[in-house]
Protein backbone atom coordinates (compact mmCIF):
# COMPACT_ATOMS: atom_id res chain seq x y z
CA UNK A 1 0.00 0.00 0.00
CA UNK A 2 1.46 3.47 -0.79
CA UNK A 3 1.23 6.49 1.33
CA UNK A 4 -1.71 8.03 -0.35
CA UNK A 5 -3.63 4.96 -0.15
CA UNK A 6 -2.54 4.96 3.69
CA UNK A 7 -3.81 8.32 4.47
CA UNK A 8 -7.02 7.84 2.14
CA UNK A 9 -8.39 4.92 3.90
CA UNK A 10 -7.56 6.83 7.01
CA UNK A 11 -9.91 9.71 6.23
CA UNK A 12 -6.81 12.19 6.14
CA UNK A 13 -6.16 14.12 3.46
CA UNK A 14 -3.03 13.36 1.86
CA UNK A 15 -0.82 16.67 1.71
CA UNK A 16 2.67 16.89 0.76
CA UNK A 17 4.20 17.32 4.07
CA UNK A 18 1.62 14.27 4.99
CA UNK A 19 2.85 12.18 2.49
CA UNK A 20 6.45 12.59 3.17
CA UNK A 21 6.19 11.65 6.64
CA UNK A 22 3.88 8.34 6.16
CA UNK A 23 6.68 7.70 3.23
CA UNK A 24 9.58 8.16 6.28
CA UNK A 25 7.67 5.17 8.43
CA UNK A 26 7.63 3.26 5.32
CA UNK A 27 11.18 3.17 4.75
CA UNK A 28 12.30 3.73 8.07
CA UNK A 29 11.32 0.67 10.44
CA UNK A 30 13.64 2.59 13.27
CA UNK A 31 10.89 4.31 15.94
CA UNK A 32 11.89 7.58 15.66
CA UNK A 33 11.44 10.25 17.99
CA UNK A 34 9.61 13.26 16.11
CA UNK A 35 13.13 15.24 16.64
CA UNK A 36 14.63 12.36 14.12
CA UNK A 37 11.70 12.90 11.80
CA UNK A 38 11.84 16.70 11.36
CA UNK A 39 15.40 16.09 11.22
CA UNK A 40 15.65 13.61 8.14
CA UNK A 41 12.82 15.30 6.25
CA UNK A 42 14.40 18.41 6.99
CA UNK A 43 17.11 17.16 3.97
CA UNK A 44 14.86 16.90 1.19
CA UNK A 45 12.00 19.10 2.51
CA UNK A 46 13.92 22.52 4.25
CA UNK A 47 10.69 24.68 4.18
CA UNK A 48 9.27 21.85 6.79
CA UNK A 49 8.45 23.09 9.97
CA UNK A 50 9.01 21.29 13.69
CA UNK A 51 5.18 22.24 14.13
CA UNK A 52 3.96 20.32 10.49
CA UNK A 53 5.83 17.23 12.15
CA UNK A 54 3.97 17.54 15.58
CA UNK A 55 0.91 18.22 14.21
CA UNK A 56 1.08 15.45 11.63
CA UNK A 57 1.98 12.50 13.94
CA UNK A 58 -0.50 14.24 16.56
CA UNK A 59 -3.21 13.56 13.61
CA UNK A 60 -1.61 10.56 12.76
CA UNK A 61 -1.65 9.34 16.36
CA UNK A 62 -5.52 10.18 16.73
CA UNK A 63 -6.72 7.95 13.43
CA UNK A 64 -4.48 4.72 14.40
CA UNK A 65 -2.03 5.09 11.86
CA UNK A 66 0.99 5.09 14.42
CA UNK A 67 1.42 4.47 18.11
CA UNK A 68 3.64 6.22 20.45
CA UNK A 69 6.23 4.07 22.96
CA UNK A 70 7.58 5.89 26.03
CA UNK A 71 10.74 4.65 26.01
CA UNK A 72 11.80 6.93 29.18
CA UNK A 73 10.43 9.98 30.60
CA UNK A 74 10.15 13.16 27.98
CA UNK A 75 11.23 11.03 25.03
CA UNK A 76 8.79 9.52 23.25
CA UNK A 77 9.20 7.07 19.76
CA UNK A 78 6.20 6.31 17.22
CA UNK A 79 5.82 3.79 15.06
CA UNK A 80 3.96 2.89 12.50
CA UNK A 81 1.01 -0.28 13.07
CA UNK A 82 1.17 -2.06 9.91
CA UNK A 83 0.05 -4.79 12.24
CA UNK A 84 -0.79 -5.67 15.53
CA UNK A 85 2.30 -6.14 17.78
CA UNK A 86 4.18 -5.30 20.98
CA UNK A 87 7.77 -3.49 21.74
CA UNK A 88 10.13 -4.89 23.96
CA UNK A 89 12.70 -1.95 24.81
CA UNK A 90 15.75 -3.03 26.15
CA UNK A 91 16.86 -1.33 29.49
CA UNK A 92 20.79 -1.49 28.25
CA UNK A 93 20.76 -0.01 25.05
CA UNK A 94 17.60 1.36 24.38
CA UNK A 95 16.55 -0.42 21.44
CA UNK A 96 13.16 -0.80 20.56
CA UNK A 97 12.29 -4.42 18.87
CA UNK A 98 8.72 -5.20 17.04
CA UNK A 99 7.13 -8.46 19.03
CA UNK A 100 4.63 -10.29 17.07
CA UNK A 101 2.08 -11.07 19.61
CA UNK A 102 -1.93 -12.19 19.97
CA UNK A 103 -3.77 -10.38 22.33
CA UNK A 104 -6.24 -13.42 24.22
CA UNK A 105 -8.83 -11.38 25.67
CA UNK A 106 -9.76 -12.54 29.22
CA UNK A 107 -13.75 -12.42 29.15
CA UNK A 108 -14.21 -9.75 31.60
CA UNK A 109 -12.68 -7.19 29.44
CA UNK A 110 -15.98 -7.94 27.16
CA UNK A 111 -17.41 -5.42 29.76
CA UNK A 112 -15.55 -2.98 28.07
CA UNK A 113 -15.17 -0.55 24.80
CA UNK A 114 -11.50 -1.24 24.37
CA UNK A 115 -10.55 1.39 21.45
CA UNK A 116 -6.53 0.63 21.76
CA UNK A 117 -4.05 -1.96 23.33
CA UNK A 118 -0.48 -1.38 23.63
CA UNK A 119 2.23 -4.12 24.63
CA UNK A 120 5.33 -2.83 25.98
CA UNK A 121 8.43 -4.94 27.69
CA UNK A 122 11.66 -4.04 29.07
CA UNK A 123 14.76 -6.26 29.98
CA UNK A 124 18.11 -6.81 28.65
CA UNK A 125 17.79 -7.58 24.63
CA UNK A 126 19.79 -10.47 23.26
CA UNK A 127 22.71 -8.74 21.80
CA UNK A 128 23.47 -6.94 25.19
CA UNK A 129 23.07 -10.20 27.04
CA UNK A 130 25.91 -11.95 24.86
CA UNK A 131 28.01 -8.69 25.71
CA UNK A 132 27.94 -9.75 29.61
CA UNK A 133 28.41 -13.29 29.30
CA UNK A 134 31.72 -12.72 27.64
Amino acid sequence: MDAISILTAAGINPSVQRIQVIDYFLKNKIHPTAERIYSDLRQDMPAISKATVYNTLSLFEEKGLITVIAIEEGKARYDFMESLHGHFICSSCKQVIDVPCEVKWHPSVKEFDVHSEKILMRGICKECLNKTDK
